[in-house]
């Protein structure tokens, strides 16, 4: 009896001696991926526009009524990270803008960001359930390019590696309680389905005054994953300028000294699909390229103000935030040939 409860107790201090193992690999893994990431060691690199493309501002008067487009923007910049190294606190031409700042973070249907997985596949369809085993959950530099370990290069993605992860992140416990409020749209946990977008404040950490999130789809596991995509770029950019429009006006009991001064709203993203949803890097770039020139271009954006009594935005901008110089060249191309079709 008595070496039985000596196994016994042996067995417990292997298991806690286990347990204690994992936890220390888990913060290894932390500090290593901090370490590895882009921006721990460029977080002092300016953010530099490449590219501009604009459609100036058009007013047409008429019944005592201003009715303008207001000028649009889209531009293409290189910057390390776009949620941490961009935005109004690391661009100076953006310093006194007063408008707001929104950032889309292509997400996943139920907006859980990190906390399921420490670690998924490229390209997708996420496992129902974590991966198992002591191999699995601790490898920081594994080498396994199926589910349960770690390919750093092509196979695997640690939360820190996409834009979604860090907005979690840096949003911390605030945004996820702003997640929590949100309605189910479809399912019975999907909060933000593919090719829609919802939106939260910007909270914790975040630089930005809110954030839209969109969810695009696998790109080998969905049908009609490139109309899914273009999706995800027309919702965004009409909830976040909407919002735009709204926040940007004065009231109109108080006119501004100068006939209702406006404001501008700037919306920042990534180049969506290309990162965790597994799209080729040429697709994802061809759908941005003619979303965004399609954008500049229509005429939906319209709005109708009393002149002299209320404003609406003197410049909406969509400026991409690229970290790879190549893919940022590669997109200011094929905005270049949009262009040329469209004017």
């Amino acid at each position: 009896g008595n070496w039985d409860l000596i196994c016994w107790n042996q067995d417990q201090v292997s298991r806690l001696f286990t347990l204690y193992s994992l936890l220390f690999a888990h913060i290894f893994t932390c500090i290593i991926v901090s370490i590895m990431s882009k921006e721990f060691y460029k977080s002092s690199v300016v953010p530099t526009l490449l590219r501009r493309f604009s459609l100036p501002k058009i007013t047409e008067k008429g019944d005592g009524k201003s009715s303008f487009f207001p000028e649009k923007l889209v531009e293409v910049w290189s910057t390390t990270c776009i949620v941490n190294n961009f935005g109004r606190d690391y661009v100076d031409a953006w310093a006194n803008t007063k408008g707001r700042f929104v950032l889309i973070n292509p997400s996943n249907p139920q907006l859980s960001g990190i906390s399921k997985f420490p670690y998924f596949p490229r390209g997708g369809p996420v496992p129902e359930s974590s991966p198992g085993g002591a191999q699995a959950d601790w490898q920081p530099l594994g080498y396994v390019t199926a589910w349960g370990g770690m390919d750093v290069g092509t196979g695997m993605l640690y939360a820190t590696s996409v834009v979604d992860g860090l907005v979690h992140l840096a949003g911390g416990w605030k945004l996820a309680v702003d997640i929590a409020s949100l309605e189910v749209i479809s399912g019975s946990d999907e909060k933000c389905p593919v090719g829609h977008a919802v939106e939260t404040a910007g909270r914790g950490e975040l630089k930005y005054d809110a954030v839209i999130h969109t969810t695009p789809p696998f790109y080998k596991n969905y049908d009609d994953a490139a109309s899914m995509l273009r999706k995800c770029y027309a919702a965004s950019l009409k909830l976040a300028f909407k919002e735009n429009l709204r926040s940007g006006r004065k009231d109109k009991n108080e006119p501004g000294k100068d006939g209702g001064q406006t404001e501008n709203g700037v919306v920042a993203l990534p180049l969506l699909g290309a990162g965790g949803r597994g799209f080729p890097v040429d697709a994802a770039i061809d759908i941005a390229a003619s979303e965004c020139i399609k954008w500049i271009t229509m005429d939906k954006d319209k709005v109708d103000v009393i002149e002299d009594d209320r404003g609406g935005l003197r410049q909406m901008t969509v400026a991409f935030g690229i970290p790879d110089l190549d893919v940022a060249n590669a997109l200011i191309d094929r905005m270049q040939i949009e262009c040329e079709c469209k004017f």
